[in-house]
């Protein structure tokens, strides 16, 4: 979890921390709070994670790294900037320009956008598949629907 971002749990009292001010008196914050802010960073971690993979050669060799830290290895800027010899602002300006460099890459390319389908089109087919009651078929039938279902499995683990 990056250092000032997060929650705290203390006995039976969550309480923010990073989310705007800072709750200094350690009110309890509503628990939704918490599993919305989660999930919508654990979204954002996937989505800039896949952008990198994706895109991430075509970014300068510093802010790669920057992004790396703080995306893959879970830096806080501070830890950023204390790694690498440069400000807070610093790293903080290279993972914003990073950040619009991906979508703005994605925006032209389009490769995460046609992974994201193609691999949903793969699943649906592939549950399609599991439907089929390969008892009513023929021996060559079920040995075809067989090798689709092997396909479509290995497609799928090679997105």
């Amino acid at each position: 979890m990056h250092a000032g971002r997060g929650i705290i749990v203390k006995r039976f009292n969550l309480t923010a921390r990073g989310h705007g001010a800072e709750n200094q008196l350690n009110k309890p914050v509503p628990q939704a709070f918490f599993v919305e802010d989660n999930v919508r960073e654990q979204s954002e971690m996937y989505e800039m994670g896949m952008l990198m993979d994706f895109y991430g050669s075509l970014l300068t060799e510093n802010t790669l790294e920057v992004m790396n830290l703080y995306y893959s290895e879970d830096m806080s800027l501070a830890e950023i900037g204390e790694t690498l010899g440069i400000s807070r602002q610093g790293a903080h300006s290279f993972i914003t320009k990073g950040k619009q460099q991906l979508f703005e890459f994605e925006e032209k390319l389009g490769m995460f956008s046609r992974y994201k389908k193609n691999r949903a089109m793969l699943e649906e087919i592939q549950t399609e598949c599991e439907i089929i009651d390969s008892s009513s078929l023929s021996k060559y039938e079920a040995e075809v629907l067989a090798n689709i279902k092997k396909h479509i499995t290995d497609l799928i683990a090679e997105l």
